[in-house]
């Protein structure tokens, strides 16, 4: 159930009006009749600047959109944890997640990483070999649970202002 309503958040959040997280979460917390009645999920997103949102505001990342579309529909808090940066490949974000040690009882996880690796010229070895670790890590993260753990797709920055002056038949 959870993996049908997450993947069906995941693609349709977009179309539907954002509420501000910070106000959804103050509303969960002045609503005592609501708050005995909802369910805590607990949603860790790891990765990188497209996982944080670079450049918009914290609540127009995808993470934290997807907490406030997915709260109201599943009569659920969601407790969302964040641990990406911008700028870290995937050697970076194991190491992090090694410090971390997030524990392993989430109700979802998303992974997305690995443009970096790219951007910075590192060998697509590197990737081969590290993101199955990460992936392992996401799953450990979802109690083993691979309905729980959600890979999102590497965006195509060859049409982004840093892929000018780059080969982007190459990106």
């Amino acid at each position: 159930m959870y993996l049908k309503t997450w993947l069906l958040v995941l693609i349709l959040f977009s179309c539907n009006g954002v509420k501000n997280s910070v106000d959804y979460l103050s509303d969960v917390e002045n609503a005592d009749t609501e708050q005995n009645t909802k369910t805590v999920l607990k949603y860790l997103a790891i990765g990188d600047s497209y996982t944080i949102g670079q450049s918009v505001p914290l609540e127009n990342n995808f993470p934290n959109q997807l907490e406030t579309a997915l709260g109201p529909l599943l009569n659920a808090s969601i407790k969302t944890t964040i641990i990406a940066k911008t700028g870290w490949r995937t050697d970076n974000l194991l190491n992090v997640l090694k410090q971390a040690n997030p524990e392993s009882d989430h109700d979802l996880v998303t992974l997305l990483i690995g443009v970096n690796n790219q951007f910075q010229g590192i060998p697509f070895s590197a990737y081969e070999e590290q993101f199955p670790q990460l992936l392992q890590k996401a799953l450990q993260y979802a109690g083993g649970a691979k309905e729980k753990v959600i890979v999102v797709s590497i965006t195509d920055w060859g049409y982004t202002t840093f892929a000018e002056g780059r080969n982007r038949e190459n990106i």
